[in-house]
């Protein structure tokens, strides 16, 4: 008698103890789990449609929005509060002087009509 190892993909759920059949976790689908959501999709089996905007991603498990630079909130519809730029709007502007503006996602800019 010999014993087979059997390796079950790292994204099965549970597998159906008669039909073999995968279920599996949130972000994940396919006939053995191993393909993750396409873009703009998450949850089980794939069926819900994300609802970041302004170019968030959300994540394939649960759609929780990764917000771009610039942006936050849970569907990144908010501009940063004046004074912070960046990811998660953590860092603050530290403008030189009145030329400059700060701009949400790059920080201090030149104001329309100075250069340098």
């Amino acid at each position: 008698m010999s014993l087979v190892s059997v390796s079950l993909p790292a994204h099965l759920y549970e597998s159906h103890h008669v039909t073999g059949s995968c279920r599996c976790l949130p972000g994940w689908t396919g006939s053995t789990c191993a393909t993750p959501c396409p873009v703009g999709t998450y949850g089980m089996n794939c069926s819900q449609h994300c609802k970041c905007l302004n170019g968030g991603k959300c994540r394939r498990n649960d759609g929780l929005c990764r917000c771009p630079s610039g942006w936050i909130g849970q569907q990144c519809t908010e501009i940063c509060p004046e004074g912070y730029y960046g990811d998660h709007c953590m860092a603050p502007c530290e403008c030189p002087n009145d030329n400059f503006v700060c701009h949400p996602a790059d920080g201090c800019i030149c104001r329309h009509g100075f250069t340098g």
